[in-house]
């Protein structure tokens, strides 16, 4: 986009280039603000520049500049070195669009780096979450085996338990069972 600060800007150095079309400079530089400027289809380099002046009907007059130019000035050789507004006028507005142009380039430039570290970034997010995942299944696997251990190592206690429990019982049954024979061989006497 053409901004009036970069029409002010390349103004003034063409001023400090060529000051002797200053006067023609300034008048080419208000044709560029604050008129339509256009290239001519099927004409390369060839645009249509509007008048800064009307004409008594209140029209104004549209000249085609580019080499030439199709003013009374420049056809008659009164413009400085065949430099007349109008032409003047496409050379500034070809220059502001060749360096909003570049702007806009570099601008869309950057955001496509930020664009890419965003990619970049959602890629090693992917990578992560991926690797989580399988982090998260190693040890849903360890917690599965760690309980199918516990659960083996409290079945083989509780065997051992009633295996305890059992030779008790016997030895407690063998015992009670003695203690009646004696129990019953004194209460015979």
């Amino acid at each position: 986009m053409i901004t009036l600060n970069a029409l002010q800007t390349m103004l003034a150095d063409a001023k400090k280039k060529a000051p002797e079309l200053a006067a023609r400079l300034e008048k080419a530089a208000m044709i560029v603000a604050t008129q339509p400027i256009v290239e001519i289809a099927g004409k390369p380099g060839v645009f249509l520049v509007p008048s800064m002046e009307e004409d008594a009907h209140g029209n104004r007059k549209t000249y085609e500049a580019g080499i030439d130019c199709t003013c009374v000035d420049f056809k008659q050789g009164k413009a400085p070195k065949g430099h007349c507004k109008h032409k003047v006028a496409v050379v500034l507005f070809k220059r502001l669009e060749a360096a909003a142009a570049k702007e806009e380039a570099i601008r869309v430039a950057g955001y496509q780096s930020e664009v890419d570290r965003a990619n970049n970034l959602s890629d090693a997010l992917e990578a992560a979450s991926v690797e989580m995942s399988q982090v998260q299944a190693v040890a849903r696997q360890k917690v599965v085996e760690a309980q199918d251990a516990a659960a083996k190592r409290i079945m083989t206690v509780q065997r051992q338990l009633d295996d305890v429990k059992a030779a008790n019982a016997a030895r407690n049954t063998k015992a009670f069972t003695a203690v009646r024979a004696l129990f019953n061989a004194l209460g015979d006497e």
